[in-house]
């Protein structure tokens, strides 16, 4: 059942060079966003980020805007995965700036085995997690967060229950357009394990740095997950009109989908665009190729009010 579940994950673009069944609650590492994914996956230096939620927490976009986002990753074999943001506006200046978020995970029907390989008949695996995000301005250019997710995941008959959090600092404009993040992701307890001793948690630290200047930005992120090798990302994001997008990314993660073949140096590479804050509606497109695995799609919708 670990093996199999691990495996619906590792499709989904969230695993990296892991012992398949050491690692719980991988889901963690999926990043929704088409826009941060269309730059390699790049999330801790981004300031001013309405998906801080699920990137740096400390990097949660001014306080004077309402925002609703949602997020769809339609994977191969039937995976679909989406997610939805909040955040409220504040009508005055405050120190705080707050989000909601939730993400779901289903698997489609699979087929489900004994420890022999016999064919038992099918299951489904779900996957919901709720949260919450608080930013705190501690001074002009120094921000803090944290958010707090609780997971909760079925597959045929077995349940899982777990909380996890991030915690991540942001420095900004001390330099105009230079942002430096660092961030813990994923400190997790899995509380009700699917069996009965709990998995290693997908913990990373890491830190990221961009800078944007006119219609041009460039950021580079640097984890350790407890489990895998040091993880690079870096991406840019150029605007030719105010309203359109481009986007190229690399992200090392993708040394784990290579298969010897040509494509190999496809690997890792992700490419995406957007509509941006057209009447207050941005959308953005993200595409990842997986080699062997199919092709990933990310697809957001935001609107800012």
């Amino acid at each position: 059942m670990r093996r199999t579940i691990a495996s619906i994950l590792l499709m989904a673009g969230a695993t990296l060079a892991l012992d398949v069944g050491e690692t719980s609650l991988n889901h963690l590492r999926i990043q929704p966003s088409a826009r941060s994914q269309g730059m390699g996956g790049v999330s801790l230096g981004l300031a001013d980020n309405p998906q801080a939620f699920f990137g740096n927490p400390a990097g949660l976009s001014d306080s004077e805007t309402y925002l609703l986002a949602a997020n769809y990753l339609p994977y191969p074999a039937g995976i679909h995965i989406g997610s939805f943001l909040f955040k409220p506006a504040h009508k005055t200046p405050a120190p705080f700036r707050f989000s909601a978020g939730a993400l779901y995970l289903n698997s489609g029907k699979m087929t489900l085995t004994s420890p022999t390989n016999e064919e038992l008949g099918t299951f489904s695996y779900h996957v919901i997690n709720l949260g919450g995000n608080v930013t705190f301005a501690l001074a002009e250019y120094l921000d803090v967060g944290t958010n707090l997710r609780i997971h909760l995941a079925s597959a045929d008959s077995n349940l899982q229950v777990a909380a996890a959090a991030d915690i991540g600092i942001m420095l900004t404009d001390i330099v105009p357009g230079l942002a430096v993040g660092l961030a813990a992701r994923n400190v997790a307890l899995e509380i009700m394990p699917f069996v009965e001793k709990p998995g290693a948690i997908p913990l990373e630290i890491g830190g990221g740095i961009s800078y944007g200047v006119k219609n041009l930005l460039l950021a580079l992120d640097v984890s350790k997950p407890l489990d895998a090798p040091l993880v690079v990302e870096g991406g840019i994001e150029f605007l030719p009109v105010n309203i359109l997008a481009l986007r190229g990314g690399y992200s090392s993660r993708g040394s784990a989908w290579k298969t010897d073949s040509g494509a190999d140096v496809l690997a890792g590479f992700s490419f995406g665009l957007g509509i941006h804050d057209l009447v207050g509606v941005s959308v953005d497109y993200a595409i990842t190729p997986g080699l062997d695995l199919g092709i990933f799609h990310r697809i957001s919708v935001s609107y800012t009010f």
